[in-house]
C-alpha cells in the first residue's frame, strides 16, 4: 500500500522523505512514521497542542467551525424533519385561528382511532398514499398544514411532499408522543 503518490502520472513512493515546515521554520515530521505516532508526530502534538500560540489558533479554530459545519449538515439532512418544524405547544396556538391552519394525521386508520387518539378536527391521509391523494388537500392551498404522526418520522416526509407540491406545511416535532406527554387535548376513538 503506497504511502505517498506525487502525481497521477508518477511512481508511487513508499518511503518517500516528507517534510512538513511550521510558520517559524520547524520541521514536524521527516518520516513517514512521524505523521501518526511517537511523541514528535504531527497528530501527537495537536492533540497535545504542543503548538505555538497562533497556531493553536488556528487549528482551534478550524476544528470548531469543522464543528459547526458537521451539525448544519446533520441538520439539515436528517431525515424526517420534513424541512420547517412546528413544536406542540406552537401547533397548538396556531390551531386557534382555524382558518390558516389545517391539521394532517398521515398515520394508518387503526392508529387514528386507535388509544393514543388524533388532534380535533384534522385529516387523515396516510403517508403511503399521500401521494395519490394530493388532490384532496387543493383546497387548503392557500393555508398552512400541520402534518403529525406518532413521532414526527413520518410527518416530515410528508411535510416534504407536500411542500415538494407547492403548500405550506410544517411538521409536528414530537408527534402525539409529545402531544400526549405534554397533556394536550386528544379525541380518542372516533374515526375521519
Amino acid at each position: 500500500m503506497p504511502f505517498v503518490q506525487f502525481s497521477e502520472s508518477s511512481t508511487t513512493h513508499r518511503h518517500a522523505e516528507l517534510r512538513h515546515v511550521d510558520q517559524v521554520g520547524r520541521c514536524l515530521f521527516r518520516r513517514p512514521g512521524q505523521l501518526l505516532g511517537g511523541r514528535r508526530g504531527v497528530l501527537w502534538r495537536i492533540l497535545r497542542l504542543e503548538l505555538t500560540p497562533a497556531m493553536k489558533a488556528r487549528h482551534i479554530g478550524a476544528a470548531i467551525a469543522a464543528g459547526i459545519i458537521i451539525l448544519g449538515l446533520i441538520m439539515l439532512f436528517k431525515p424526517g424533519t420534513g424541512g420547517a418544524t412546528v413544536t406542540p405547544a406552537e401547533a397548538q396556538r396556531m390551531m386557534q385561528n382555524r382558518d390558516s391552519v389545517v391539521l394532517l394525521d398521515v398515520r394508518t386508520a387503526a392508529e387514528h382511532s386507535g388509544p393514543s387518539g388524533h388532534l380535533e378536527g384534522s385529516l387523515l391521509i396516510p403517508v403511503q398514499e399521500l401521494e395519490e391523494r394530493i388532490g384532496e388537500l387543493e383546497q387548503y392551498r392557500g393555508k398552512t398544514i400541520i402534518a403529525y404522526c406518532r413521532s414526527g418520522n413520518r410527518s416530515g416526509k410528508a411535510a416534504t411532499v407536500l411542500n415538494a407540491h407547492g403548500f405550506r406545511a410544517l411538521n409536528m416535532t414530537g408527534g402525539m408522543i409529545q402531544w400526549s406527554a405534554e397533556q394536550r387535548p386528544v379525541v380518542r376513538g372516533e374515526t375521519p
